[in-house]
């Protein structure tokens, strides 16, 4: 499919992008429109995705600048991010993804999408056309790494591959009717709202992970190992094998054992504080 470069009145008059992020676009722009044609979609290796990969598997994703880090709030990347304040936390600023070139990379791909949406498209199934060549059936696919955006359509092309994804939306998972897309509720305990959400998605025997407010170092909680019925999500990011219902969690990541003891005695927190984490299993019989 040719390729349309973006052109800088674009930029300028398109509604899709934060009026912050439009200087970053424009300053740019040259790189934005190499990596449209030369550039990839999918990552094939990263430090969250890469722990899956074994001889009969092999993990890829898409990672897009979450929320509205570039897009504009009627057009973000993430519906449910405001209420759960989940932006500041995001995995999309923690690691490599964080550094100036996965900020670079996030941006590129989000820019594409929202201002050539016809061609990311294409872009995105032909890339994963090649992979499917090269993988076969041990494909496994996560679209939303950083975003909570709909992808059935994109299972669809794809019957025989595995997808999965993360979502904070409970009406998204149970209108999913892709049986090789496989969701996991995102659960949060930011506020008295969220969390009512949280315990909704597991008695609704909802897939759903919890971010713990711990690392389980040394003078701090120890992490919930001798529950049966609670899955060790950070083992890998294989989310597609889980059974129904399970309910896993994840240690906090990029924080320090200061800030994450000095959040334990807060009113509410995007993760789970050890007294946040018994009440939950209380009120869901776990």
């Amino acid at each position: 499919m040719y390729y349309q470069p973006i052109s800088k009145d674009q930029v300028l008059q398109a509604r899709e992008i934060n009026e912050v992020a439009r200087f970053r676009i424009l300053a740019d722009l040259n790189y934005i429109n190499r990596m449209a044609v030369e550039g990839k979609l999918w990552t094939l290796s990263s430090a969250k995705i890469s722990k899956t990969d074994d001889e009969h598997t092999k993990n890829i994703a898409l990672f897009l600048a979450p929320a509205d880090e570039i897009a504009s709030p009627q057009f973000t990347m993430c519906p449910w991010a405001v209420i759960n304040n989940c932006k500041p936390t995001c995995i999309a600023f923690q690691g490599r993804l964080g550094m100036p070139s996965g900020q670079r990379a996030q941006m590129w791909k989000t820019v594409l999408l929202l201002l050539n949406e016809e061609y990311f498209n294409h872009k995105l199934v032909d890339e994963l056309t090649v992979l499917e060549i090269k993988y076969g059936d041990d494909l496994l696919v996560r679209p939303d790494g950083t975003s909570d955006r709909l992808w059935g359509w994109l299972a669809a092309l794809f019957p025989n591959l595995r997808f999965y994804g993360y979502s904070k939306g409970i009406s998204k998972i149970q209108k999913n009717k892709s049986p090789n897309l496989k969701l996991t509720f995102s659960g949060s305990n930011a506020n008295p709202t969220v969390l009512a959400r949280t315990v909704k998605a597991i008695k609704l025997g909802l897939k759903t992970a919890i971010a713990l407010n711990t690392a389980g170092t040394k003078g701090e909680w120890s992490l919930p190992n001798d529950n049966s019925r609670l899955v060790d999500f950070d083992k890998n990011d294989n989310r597609f094998d889980d059974p129904d219902g399970a309910l896993g969690f994840l240690k906090r990541k990029g924080s320090n054992k200061t800030s994450r003891m000095a959040e334990e005695n807060a009113p509410s927190s995007f993760f789970f504080t050890e007294d946040a984490l018994n009440h939950l299993l209380e009120v869901t019989n776990h």
